[in-house]
């Protein structure tokens, strides 16, 4: 009886795994990609027709350079159907952690640093992040942080937050091997966090503050990446994402409503991080257009006083929510099989809804044309709008088309609204006192300049090199706060310069990564393959051909020639169309 028990049980398991197989033979060859006949098909389709306005004349810039092809691409690693895809916006270096000899009981607490058993360490661990962190990126509202205590006796997952703000805090005292250490402590405590609800909602806003630890300091990207997945996976078993109209209503009478909207936003802003840096989709399922109410909904009236860091983090959750939404289409396989009047429309719609909400921003933190002083918060919020075209507009370049000169010129615009912001900002305020999403912003921008200084137009180079110049400047002071994501884009533009040989363009800009000698030195090893610079940037680089035709790239380049806000001089005004 007990043979014939054990042969059915193997027989049934042998079933079972055949099974499996069959199943995941079905899913490889689903995300195969498109067949050997649909590619052929795909190169016989003739060239979308060119724009009936292109102007052969005045164009300046070579769009079959690599300046051209990068440009298509930029910002966010785009998946392909077998989970692959090009470069993000710039590469965080992959740094392995050293090997460990797994623990074999992952429920015993880890071995912490000997710094963490020092209570008065704890304590200015705590004021570095209310102070310098979490002011700018509001990972924890205050009330909640304001609450929280610093003891080592207390629950579990009270701990996984503490070890998680500790080493965020080791960014602002450059003690960044103990906050290596607090993150490898972390990672192996987390599984063990989430035995209730409460624990749940508590783990997600470690998690959180640990994807913003590694991003800044450039951690190891798996391990990010999977401390961002876990993160939103939480948030569904607490079912955030499932929200409605219908249910709204109902969530809003439970008493952690306001912990887990502020919990979600928190998380949202720093994953819409994690996605540009890492070339990743987004944790967050925004094509389903899910109900999240705006962060603005926890604020009482009558209540604690909103502050303008409060109504900041209301409107640019707001935007980032936008930006996820299109984002999941944008970039996904999805996008590239829409017709050409669905891609136009879409473009108009997201353009549209950022439109729409940048006229509702609230009065105490629309910043005017007025050259005076305003909260520093006014200024990260304009340049969150301004460079949202650089974010949203590179999967439409490179498809032909009219809009191409209107799409592009809509960039070079969005990078000078951003540069004039940038210099007025430093009138008034230090750049150290700033978030390190301004790096981002600036990223971006230097990347349209210096891609303008690929012309063989005298004017525009020059223009482009004054811009440039700000841009680096600015990322040169805000280095001594935020050094590696600061020295990491310096590195990113001086990178490209070597690249598209325009090296000439950062002579008169700061070089603290690299000495401007080396990069001139370097622009004939790079030359067309990117070999002999800093491989981990070129490695994803998309392909050459940008599969439009010269007539289309002489309508981008007329559009360019036009721009009529290269104006970009020391006292001059801002264009009031960016206000």
């Amino acid at each position: 009886m007990g043979i014939s028990l054990r042969l059915t049980f193997r027989r049934d398991r042998n079933e079972h795994l055949h099974s499996e197989i069959d199943r995941l033979k079905s899913l490889v060859e689903s995300l195969a990609g498109p067949s050997s006949d649909q590619a052929a098909r795909r190169q016989r389709m003739p060239s979308p027709p060119h724009a009936p306005d292109a102007h052969p004349d005045g164009h300046g810039l070579d769009w079959t350079s690599h300046a051209a092809r990068d440009i298509s691409q930029l910002t966010h690693r785009r998946i392909d159907p077998g989970g692959l895809g090009s470069a993000s916006i710039y590469q965080l270096e992959p740094r392995f952690d050293p090997d460990r000899t797994a623990s074999p009981n992952l429920d015993m607490v880890p071995a912490w640093p000997s710094r963490l058993h020092d209570y008065e360490f704890r304590q200015r661990a705590f004021q570095h992040f209310s102070d310098r962190i979490n002011r700018f990126e509001c990972l924890i509202d205050s009330e909640y942080l304001s609450g929280l205590s610093c003891s080592l006796d207390q629950p579990y997952h009270s701990l996984l937050l503490l070890v998680a703000i500790i080493s965020a805090s080791t960014i602002v005292t450059r003690e960044h091997r103990i906050g290596d250490e607090l993150v490898q402590c972390a990672e192996r405590m987390v599984t063990r966090a989430c035995t209730t609800p409460t624990a749940t909602l508590v783990a997600v806003r470690a998690l959180t503050i640990l994807v913003w630890r590694e991003l800044t300091v450039g951690g190891n990207p798996t391990r990010t990446w999977m401390f961002n997945c876990m993160a939103a996976a939480l948030l569904q078993q607490l079912g955030v994402f499932d929200w409605s109209l219908e249910t709204i209503e109902k969530e809003q009478q439970s008493s952690n409503f306001s912990e887990k909207l502020t919990a979600f936003w928190a998380f949202s802003a720093v994953d819409r991080i994690c996605a540009a840096l890492l070339g990743r989709m987004s944790s967050i399922p925004w094509r389903h257009n899910i109900q999240i109410p705006r962060f603005s909904t926890t604020f009482v009236p009558g209540g604690t006083p909103v502050t303008i860091e409060n109504l900041y983090f209301d409107h640019l959750w707001a935007l980032w929510r936008l930006h996820g939404y299109y984002m999941n289409i944008l970039y996904t396989p999805r996008f590239a099989t829409m017709p050409e009047s669905e891609r136009r429309t879409l473009r108009l719609d997201c353009k549209q809804a950022i439109a729409n909400l940048r006229g509702l921003i609230d009065p105490r933190v629309k910043l005017g044309s007025d050259r005076v002083a305003h909260h520093p918060f006014l200024y990260f919020l304009q340049m969150a709008f301004d460079t949202s075209p650089i974010t949203l507009n590179p999967p439409y370049l490179g498809r032909g088309g009219s809009e191409q000169d209107e799409i592009l010129q809509e960039m070079i615009e969005a990078a000078t609204s951003h540069t004039i912001i940038l210099s007025r900002f430093r009138e008034f305020h230090k750049l150290t006192d700033s978030p390190p999403v301004v790096i981002y912003f600036t990223v971006r921008a230097a990347t349209i300049h210096l891609l303008l200084a690929t012309s063989t137009d005298a004017t525009v180079q020059r223009f482009s090199w004054h811009r440039l110049k700000i841009c680096l400047e600015s990322l040169q002071d805000i280095q001594s706060m935020w050094h590696f994501q600061a020295s990491r884009a310096i590195r990113y533009v001086q990178g490209l310069a070597a690249r598209w040989g325009v090296t000439h363009a950062l002579v008169s800009s700061p070089g603290p990564c690299l000495a401007f000698n080396e990069v001139g030195s370097l622009e004939g090893a790079v030359g067309t393959s990117g070999e002999g610079y800093d491989s981990i940037l070129w490695q994803d680089l998309p392909p050459a051909d940008l599969g439009i035709s010269n007539a289309e790239l002489e309508s981008m380049h007329w559009a360019i020639s036009q721009d009529s806000s290269w104006q970009l001089m020391p006292g001059s005004q801002p264009s009031p169309s960016f206000q």
